[in-house]
């Protein structure tokens, strides 16, 4: 792990008081890699557990430094201003309180909170525009304006200078300067997410829904989530008739927020409008589904050996065969691999794996509404078998090794997985991303270092 972010034990180590980048840093990773984020909400736990009891005010200031960021970088703005009141003046903790403050609402305090410490270097432009944002949030806008003219100069090449332009034409209706500012902003920083969010807001209200969705879909896409920008979204995609997008959106806000019923209301909006399309494929889909499963052993072209061993363990339906697990075929005498990598394809042709649970019943929209997947286009084509991607023999043995059946089973993989199998190099990775780039699929991220071996 960069040694910028922390570690699994204290995922807290690399962030300090007098750093605004290494606190941003550690909210950047937190949300890129689970396990990080992980460990930050339980070294949160336990410091909202033990900090009462703390009286010594040296260890005081440091936990709550520590506590009040794990809650900023959690999301739980109103928990990191109360946590933060007992830290030691500095450009993050400065930062920490003023960016807490505005995000639970309390303007003002922000105000304060950003004037209380006067930074130098590359922590002075983060606690100036932060003040600015925060007089523009109070409608103090004579006064941000004297602000932002006066730091032109020396600002102008930062995008939070020109979103905060954005937020004060936008507060005195100067829709065409506001979206002036904000494109700036956007063009300095393409990962802007509050100059990409006005944008779309700006798109949205005039009309111009492509522009709005693009510039929403590049917020959707950033961590930590976004949690109206989604919501927008979701509706601009119910407005073009694409439900199944619309409904992903409201999902992660759901995860993110799982309180959200706004956001449970438009989901249960967006479901009940795919009835008419869906719900005649979901019943075509369980009845192909049954038949399949009720198809004899019999009827599949399978080895001698392997049809033997399927005879003797009393398994005459494909119904029978998916409730086995690889292991319990594997335990069986004279079964080995290369029987278990035949029968696994012949599933995966179907769709079907080893293992599945088989439930009677049908599926209903409170399955749905639990984040049970809708029936959708991607499925078929993650169900596809690898060997229908025209490979070389070499690039299809590879993967036949790796047990890799399925699209779906092999965007899982990343190229550190597939470069790391014997007799696969990079033709035969760069054969595979070939196959995949058309179908607009990708392997999964690998482990960036990672040793390529020449073929």
């Amino acid at each position: 792990m960069s040694d910028t972010t922390g570690t699994m034990d204290d995922p807290f180590a690399q962030a300090r008081p007098d750093s605004i980048a290494s606190v941003r840093a550690l909210r950047a990773s937190a949300y890129g890699d689970p396990r990080i984020l992980g460990a930050i909400e339980g070294r949160v736990r336990e410091l909202a557990e033990t900090f009462p009891q703390l009286r010594n005010e040296t260890s005081r200031r440091e936990a709550a430094w520590t506590l009040g960021l794990g809650q900023w970088v959690l999301q739980r703005p109103r928990e990191a201003v109360e946590a933060l009141r007992e830290t030691a003046p500095a450009s993050a903790t400065a930062f920490l309180r003023g960016r807490a403050a505005l995000e639970a609402g309390l303007a003002a305090q922000a105000e304060a909170a950003f004037a209380s410490v006067q930074a130098t270097g590359p922590d002075a432009a983060p606690l100036e525009l932060g003040r600015i944002e925060a007089m523009i949030a109070q409608d103090h806008l004579d006064e941000a304006q004297a602000e932002l003219s006066r730091l032109r100069t020396s600002h102008d090449a930062h995008a939070d200078y020109h979103y905060q332009w954005g937020r004060l034409h936008e507060r005195r209706r100067a829709e065409t300067q506001a979206i002036e500012s904000l494109e700036r902003a956007a063009q300095i920083d393409p990962q802007h997410a509050g100059a990409l969010f006005a944008l779309a807001l700006h798109y949205d209200r005039a009309g111009a829904d492509d522009e709005a969705v693009e510039s929403y879909e590049r917020v959707r896409k950033m961590r930590p989530t976004y949690r109206n920008a989604l919501m927008n979204l979701g509706v601009l995609h119910e407005d073009r008739g694409e439900y199944e997008t619309a409904i992903d959106c409201y999902r992660a806000v759901l995860r993110a927020h799982p309180d959200d019923e706004r956001a449970r209301l438009y989901l249960k909006d967006a479901v009940a409008s795919t009835d008419m399309f869906y719900n005649e494929d979901l019943q075509k889909q369980e009845e192909m589904r049954g038949q399949i499963l009720e198809s004899p052993i019999t009827e599949f072209e399978l080895s001698v050996r392997s049809r033997k061993c399927l005879e003797q363990m009393q398994i005459q339906t494909i119904r029978d065969l998916v409730q086995r697990t690889e292991d319990e075929l594997l335990a069986y005498k004279n079964f080995g691999e290369t029987s278990l990598n035949e029968i696994k394809e012949l599933l995966a042709q179907r769709g079907l794996s080893l293992g599945m649970k088989i439930e009677e019943r049908k599926r209903t929209w409170d399955d749905i509404l639990r984040g049970e997947e809708i029936p959708r286009k991607e499925d078929k084509l993650l169900a596809t078998p690898v060997s229908e991607m025209g490979l070389s023999v070499r690039a299809r043995r590879a993967l036949s090794r790796l047990r890799v059946f399925t699209l779906g089973e092999l965007i899982q993989k990343s190229e550190e997985d597939l470069l790391a199998c014997r007799n696969f190099g990079r033709t035969s990775l760069k054969e595979i991303l070939a196959r995949l780039g058309p179908m607009g699929l990708s392997l999964a991220k690998g482990i960036p270092g990672g040793r390529v071996p020449e073929e």
